[in-house]
């Protein structure tokens, strides 16, 4: 009875931890460099040579996830960010949002940014995004995530930020 009690203790809070491979709602996905996960229903777009999965309602995107892989080289995160968000600095409904690290499995570093702007597709609505940067060897990779706002919970970006690995090679 005890040996009972112990083990059903033991499971709720190896469950709590997240052992046992706890389900995130994600898809595992990969490109040549970059391991990450998406929201389950979302579907793969053919836009050029990036990877893109996106959310679709009403048969219009509402919520994207793209894959950069090398669009510039630098040596820290910080500075890549700064490269990446130079050209949209002119936009003028863009709005940068807090920039902090975070660590990315092989990466020589990695930092978060959140911002929001006004898209360009017709009808033009607010959008919010979340990039993810990593820096390995001076070679620069981006998960970004864009959506109208409301379209992706909270839970959803810290889920994929979270999912994002470099693979080792």
């Amino acid at each position: 009875m005890r040996a009972g009690r112990i083990a059903a203790l033991l499971a709720v809070a190896c469950a709590a931890a997240g052992c046992g491979g706890e389900d995130d709602g994600l898809v595992d996905a990969q490109t040549a460099h970059v391991r990450f996960g998406y929201p389950k229903g979302w579907q793969r777009q053919a836009k050029g040579g990036a990877f893109t999965v996106a959310r679709i309602e009403g048969g219009r995107p509402v919520a994207q996830l793209t894959v950069l892989e090398r669009p510039v080289r630098a040596t820290t995160a910080t500075l890549a960010v700064a490269a990446l968000q130079a050209g949209r600095l002119i936009g003028h409904d863009y709005k940068r949002g807090a920039v902090r690290p975070v660590r990315i499995e092989n990466a020589d570093s990695g930092s978060r940014l959140s911002y929001s702007y006004v898209s360009d597709d017709e009808p033009r609505h607010p959008t919010e995004g979340t990039d993810v940067v990593a820096v390995r060897d001076r070679n620069v990779y981006v998960v970004r995530v864009t959506a109208v706002p409301g379209k992706v919970s909270a839970a959803d970006v810290e889920a994929i930020v979270k999912s994002v690995a470099l693979k080792g090679d």
